[in-house]
């Protein structure tokens, strides 16, 4: 049996060990160590198991990691440390980059010495250090004197980042806080926006999706009775309702979102009346607002309309969602993805 650490939305922590469940029958939960983050065993050895976790495409597991050792810092706490990362160095590939990720949920350790420590010891063997763009990771979860860390490949990991928290830096000019779910969404679905032209941003107030799209390089076209706040040469901006725009709008576009704050299947009749200006080999990015309650069956019934005109490449929950998950779509009658 391998033990692993998994994390999650602090929400959706029933939800994720349902799809992993139904995923892996060869999983054994143990228990939470914080919200979100749990650690649990399986029966294969772990690079199977994230094989098949990254080919489920699953919604609510953001991260996991490979838990090698589990250490009582309470004494000489140090030493212990440097002892496993001195095992881990005979494991680590001099051509590939790593990373440290630690998390601290609550103790005397101190996340900062911690990494400056394991830094100091691998850079010292010529080992390069990335923690933007890394190939191997030593992940560490530490709660009072117990540490869990182990040292596994960030694709096997799901994510890059610590516990799949990708966090953006905030500017002067940030619109709104829903740039990040937009930039982590086409991060996590690799979308290149350089390979459109145009966009319609249906709920675009106060304007953080557009400005990311233009920021891209596209034009786009705002839809919202509100005034979307930040101004540009490539926005052009219609004050109604979504509903209205499908009654005046004789336009097409490469790329569809919608963050509406509305019912899941009213949002998901407007994308489908929309369809049709989508161009071939396009795509829509849409969120499903969910209630606190009965999400899942919230969401069923989202995919049961808007599989009407669209296929489902996926649905994720990501870092910088709350009570909602994000869902990328192509046209049904396109065969070929464009998604590059």
């Amino acid at each position: 049996m391998t033990k692993v650490i998994i994390s999650c939305k602090s929400e959706s922590t029933k939800l994720c060990l349902e799809e992993i469940k139904e995923a892996y029958k060869g999983m054994t939960f143990i228990r939470w160590i914080d919200k979100g983050i749990g650690l649990v065993e399986v029966e294969d050895e772990f690079e199977e198991v994230s094989k098949i976790f990254r080919e489920s495409k699953l919604t609510y597991l953001n991260h996991m990691f490979k838990v090698d050792k589990e250490l009582d810092l309470s004494e000489n706490k140090e030493e212990k440390i440097r002892e496993t990362v001195e095992q881990f160095s005979s494991r680590l590939d001099y051509s590939k980059t790593f990373a440290i990720q630690g998390f601290i949920v609550i103790g005397e350790i101190s996340r900062h010495d911690t990494n400056e420590l394991i830094d100091n010891e691998l850079t010292q063997k010529g080992y390069a250090i990335n923690n933007r763009v890394p190939n191997q990771v030593i992940s560490y979860v530490a709660i009072n004197n117990k540490m869990y860390i182990g040292l596994s490949s960030a694709v096997n990991n799901l994510s890059m980042w610590t516990l799949g928290m990708r966090r953006y830096k905030k500017y002067d000019d940030q619109v709104s806080r829903a740039e990040f779910k937009l930039l982590e969404g086409l991060e996590t679905f690799n979308i290149k926006l350089k390979n459109y032209e145009s966009a319609l941003d249906l709920g675009a107030s106060p304007g953080g999706w557009s400005k990311v799209l233009i920021e891209g390089g596209l034009k786009v076209t705002a839809v919202d009775p509100a005034k979307v706040k930040f101004k540009s040469d490539n926005l052009t901006q219609y004050k109604m309702l979504a509903e209205e725009f499908l009654e005046k709008n004789d336009k097409s576009f490469d790329i569809i979102v919608n963050d509406m704050k509305i019912d899941v299947v009213d949002s998901c009749k407007i994308m489908n009346s929309l369809c049709s200006k989508l161009n071939d080999y396009g795509i829509g990015i849409m969120t499903f607002k969910l209630p606190k309650t009965k999400s899942k069956g919230k969401i069923l019934d989202g995919v049961r309309e808007i599989s009407k005109k669209y296929e489902i490449i996926r649905i994720k929950q990501l870092f910088h969602n709350r009570n909602e998950v994000t869902v990328l779509l192509e046209k049904k009658e396109v065969k070929k993805s464009n998604i590059k």
